[in-house]
């Protein structure tokens, strides 16, 4: 039974709260695509990131709710994985079970804080802007500092400079194709 305020607006039990920002975290904060999974209202939603409208004990149910839904998401991955048989690869589906599964380790990687290639990439382009504009090194000192750093190629660190000259830094991290996270140590 949905329960409603006496203004006629829906209400939500500490619970669904809980359940509300651990899927927004699964969804890297996207809350418009998360309100939609969820059927709530996205300013709801956002409101409720910032803090608005949550009770102190949601933080700690969040952390669990994050912590059940990785390891769903886990268990769903593993069965995903065990479940390609040499006659999957013959098929075409074969491709959609490995986006999933990608998808899946990606959400797992979110909730237990782990950093994702987005957020590697976040990262590299952050250092070297503030090692510009922050610390005032030259765009070589930046370069160098940044390729030893986190072990990047020339053709890496080129196009980091190239979409950094057209303002890219700003942009989300998903442009950068050619960043493998290499468990560089700052």
């Amino acid at each position: 039974m949905v329960e409603t305020s006496q203004k006629g607006h829906r209400t939500y039990s500490d619970r669904e709260r809980a359940e509300a920002l651990a899927a927004l975290d699964a969804n890297a904060g996207n809350v418009l695509a998360t309100a939609r999974a969820l059927d709530l209202p996205a300013k709801t939603l956002e409101d409720w990131s910032h803090g608005r409208g949550v009770h102190p004990e949601v933080a700690q149910l969040r952390v669990q709710k994050r912590a059940g839904l990785a390891a769903q998401l886990e268990t769903l991955a593993y069965r995903i994985v065990e479940a390609v048989t040499p006659a999957d690869i013959q098929k075409a589906s074969l491709r959609d079970k490995m986006i999933a599964c990608g998808i899946i380790i990606e959400k797992v990687q979110l909730l237990r804080g782990q950093p994702t290639q987005i957020a590697y990439v976040a990262v590299v382009r952050e250092t070297y802007q503030a090692l510009q504009s922050r610390f005032g090194l030259t765009r070589a000192e930046a370069r160098q500092i940044v390729g030893e750093k986190f072990r990047l190629s020339d053709g890496e660190l080129d196009e980091l400079e190239a979409e950094s000259q057209v303002g890219a830094l700003n942009a989300p991290a998903v442009g950068v194709r050619g960043f493998q996270n290499r468990d560089a140590k700052m």
